[in-house]
């Protein structure tokens, strides 16, 4: 073969390699991996929230299907000594109507509690508040008391039944308990 045919084989043949790559990473980072010590999606926050925040943090090594982690185009994070937040949002604009999901996890001792049992992977109680539409709509929502920390997910979800909708927040705090701090 001459040589600029050979050149422009080895070329082609470096680019499918590079673009496969790429598309391989651009997937890891729309969504939740569960082989990941840091799920995919909180990689740019993490850091800084690990440095700030003297809680275990807790987030779900992958979400459920129903979960719109591909539609997530922005990561926001607070944190301080005794609590942490991290918001995922799906559009240019910070608001309700691009609302993804919501981790966050607070150093209490709050006794009362509201929204209906269910056990989670650790054999403890939490709490689960169905979506609720008023002049908006809430998510839904799950939180479970662990060591002193009041730990809550919630998750804009599309699902039908409100069975799917308490299974899919249920997996996703034993994703979160099961993965451990992060």
């Amino acid at each position: 073969m001459p040589a600029y045919p050979k050149l422009m084989a080895t070329l082609l043949a470096c680019a499918c390699v590079l673009a496969l790559a790429h598309a391989a990473r651009a997937s890891e980072d729309a969504g939740f991996t569960s082989t990941a010590s840091e799920p995919a999606l909180f990689r740019r926050v993490l850091p800084d929230i690990k440095s700030r925040t003297r809680i275990p943090i807790l987030l779900p090594g992958r979400l459920p299907g129903t979960a719109r982690a591909s539609e997530v185009r922005h990561v926001d994070g607070h944190a301080d000594a005794a609590k942490y937040e991290i918001n995922l949002y799906g559009g240019e604009g910070l608001s309700n109507a691009t609302f993804v999901g919501y981790f966050a996890g607070e150093r209490t001792q709050r006794d009362e509690h509201f929204g209906e049992p269910v056990t989670l992977a650790d054999g403890k109680v939490g709490y689960f508040h169905a979506r609720s539409c008023g002049g908006s709509c809430a998510p839904s929502q799950i939180e479970w008391q662990r060591q002193g920390v009041l730990y809550s997910v919630q998750l804009r979800l599309d699902v039908k039944a409100p069975a799917e909708e308490k299974r899919d927040m249920v997996e996703a705090a034993n994703s979160a308990i099961l993965g451990g701090p992060r």
